[in-house]
């Protein structure tokens, strides 16, 4: 297939699976950001994931504890979508594949960087 045709998005469809990223915890839900360079965007309402009424000064501590903080890998299914005036995703969690923070990912150093620690690390223990 052409070069373009990889590098295509999915098409959103209702039931399908996506794996994503926490983008956003609110007082009403998370969103999480699907695909590889910021495709698409949904939102799982905080109904989806307790069935407990909560307050909403309580929504981002029991999404954080029951999902994860921002920068944690989710896999998600898509519930319904409305494109009307702007594109909304609803999404149902399947499951919480790693909690990490966005802070984390963004200080964790490439494979290039890791190779230069490295190296300056046997340098050290050399001398």
């Amino acid at each position: 297939p052409p070069l373009a045709a990889l590098h295509r998005p999915r098409e959103l469809e209702v039931g399908a699976a996506w794996e994503g990223r926490v983008a956003q915890i609110t007082d009403f839900g998370c969103f999480i950001r699907m695909g590889q360079v910021d495709e698409h965007m949904g939102l799982i309402h905080i109904s989806d994931i307790s069935d407990d009424r909560l307050e909403r000064d309580d929504v981002a501590a029991y999404i954080e504890e029951r999902v994860g903080p921002v920068g944690s890998r989710v896999e998600v299914e898509i519930k319904t979508l409305a494109f009307k005036k702007s594109k909304r995703t609803s999404l149902k969690l399947l499951q919480v594949l790693s909690r990490e923070r966005i802070e984390d990912l963004a200080l964790e150093p490439g494979p290039r960087r890791r190779a230069q620690l490295e190296k300056l690390s046997r340098l050290g223990k050399q001398e």
